[in-house]
């Protein structure tokens, strides 16, 4: 290894060529002052030497002293913290249930092949760390400076400019957009190059059914390009947008992906949030705890505060408890506004089975009441999602109970 104060470090080849060009400028300057005085000719020749020495000095003379000086290495300690950064750069773990990260792996593996994907979930599926989660990993896989969240606004009474005005705050553009063609051309100016961008659009369905529209026919032109993926997260509104879109709607090519039910696996995940004081689940017990709240995430969760706290209690005991659940009065209650609804639901809550499950719904009602997580589609079938769902209608309603 060669030292800072070794011959060979302090006398190279530009070091003699430079301490050469000194000398020779010096000279330069003496002779022209002997041979013409101080004349206007000897004057300008003297400033561009002068010029020219202070160049080599600037440049050569005084980085050679500093490469003279012995220089400490730097101390390990930053290369520890080089390390500790790097590692800092992964994705944040979040509580995510093991159905729901195994899901989202699934889904952006599927970026690779798809342009758009619309991730659906019935209502209270989709807990709020996974909208984070989606967009983390969407950055950690294809970087940050790549992928982009749109949250359009959920105010329908919102303008067209203060929609789309919005949209492009998030992309980092600070003028207003009066329209989707303005926002287009912003989303354009950032597709790079060398690979693909990756947006990421949640919520659109909450907001005017006319901007969605919109906005979904200008990310299609861009789609359409090669430049452009998107992943897009939403419930029965954003699938009622899909299947109502025209042919010139990204919507309109949106591969749908459904949300997984609850596993057994997910049951013991939950459970063990409660605390690890609480006696361990059985395969059984995560069985009992599934068909009892009928894979319906809030319900299952109450349910397994009932265990924990009667663990001697059966899951048949806490039925009772779960259709009163105001999640539940409140889901039927709605429907007893208008009678024709109620007496179609009183007649569909009479039985277990409700009809076959298609890929979309056409009737509105059963739609609604799907979306609402209260049925389930099992073995091609359209069921109750549990007994205590079906009790928790009749009771709301005040139908007639007849066994299921």
């Amino acid at each position: 290894m060669t030292t800072p104060s070794s011959p060979k470090t302090l006398f190279t080849v530009s070091d003699v060529l430079t301490l050469t060009g000194i000398v020779v400028t010096v000279i330069g300057i003496i002779i022209a002052l002997l041979q013409w005085g101080f004349t206007s000719k000897s004057i300008i020749i003297s400033v561009i030497g002068v010029a020219v020495l202070v160049y080599l000095l600037i440049e050569r003379i005084f980085p050679w002293f500093k490469k003279i000086s012995p220089t400490p290495p730097p101390p390990e300690k930053f290369t520890e913290e080089l390390t500790t950064k790097e590692i800092d750069e992964s994705p944040p773990a979040l509580p995510l249930l093991p159905s729901d990260q195994a899901f989202l792996n699934q889904a952006i593996d599927k970026l690779d092949t798809s342009s758009a994907l619309m991730l659906l979930a019935q209502e209270h599926r989709i807990q709020p760390p996974v909208t984070e989660a989606i967009y983390q990993q969407l950055q950690h896989r294809f970087g940050a400076d790549y992928t982009y969240h749109l949250i359009p606004t959920g105010q329908a009474e919102a303008t067209k400019e203060q929609y789309f005005s919005l949209l492009g705050q998030q992309l980092g553009w600070q003028r207003p957009c009066k329209d989707a063609i303005e926002l287009e051309k912003v989303l354009a100016g950032k597709l790079p190059q060398d690979q693909h961008l990756y947006l990421f659009l949640s919520r659109l369905e909450k907001g005017h059914p006319e901007r969605a529209k919109e906005l979904a026919i200008a990310l299609r032109g861009l789609v359409q390009s090669g430049k452009l993926k998107v992943l897009l997260l939403g419930g029965g509104k954003l699938e009622e947008l899909k299947f109502k879109a025209d042919t010139t709607s990204l919507l309109n090519i949106a591969v749908i992906e459904r949300w997984p039910e609850l596993t057994a696996e997910d049951v013991q995940w939950l459970y063990e949030q409660h605390g690890p004081h609480h006696s361990p689940l059985t395969a059984k017990d995560q069985q009992d705890d599934l068909e009892a709240s009928g894979g319906h995430f809030a319900l299952l969760r109450n349910c397994l505060e009932y265990r924990a706290n009667t663990p001697a209690g059966n899951v048949i005991d806490y039925l009772s408890q779960l259709q009163q659940e105001t999640l539940l009065v409140n889901a039927f209650a709605r429907f007893r506004r208008t009678p024709e609804p109620l007496k179609q639901l009183c007649e569909w809550l009479s039985q277990a089975e409700v009809g076959p499950a298609q890929p979309y719904i056409f009737d509105d009602l059963l739609r609604e009441v799907y979306w609402l997580n209260l049925l389930v589609a099992r073995g091609g079938r359209l069921v109750w999602r549990g007994e205590a769902v079906r009790q928790a209608g009749l009771q709301t309603l005040g139908c007639p109970s007849h066994p299921a």
